[in-house]
């Protein structure tokens, strides 16, 4: 099973509402940073976590299918960047899906 994450940090899913104009009370009441490092919960439960960038993504996505193992591929973004890289990241998830899967 193979996992492609999005981590910008939490609440990047709210610099699509007109709340986010509000700083710095937007970034500390809304948006809520988590900062945590994924990487140490994955290892607990025995999943490869690897960073991999956008241009990276379908080579790596097929080297994670051949691997047989539980992976995640984490994708680091910006959150103020985050809902125009999401919707890239769509388009690049379903282009790798469907290069992997021929």
């Amino acid at each position: 099973m193979v996992f492609v994450l999005i981590d910008n940090d939490g609440g990047g899913i709210f610099h699509m509402l007109p709340v986010a104009e509000h700083e710095p009370d937007f970034t500390r009441l809304i948006a809520t940073p988590h900062g945590l490092d994924l990487s140490h919960a994955a290892a607990l439960h025995g999943i490869v976590l690897r960073d991999v960038t956008i241009p990276e993504l379908t080579k790596e996505l097929g080297r994670a299918l051949v691997d047989g193992i539980t992976t995640v591929l984490r994708v680091q973004t910006d959150r103020t960047e985050s809902h125009q890289r999401r919707v890239e990241l769509a388009e690049a998830v379903g282009q790798s899906v469907r290069e992997a899967l021929r």
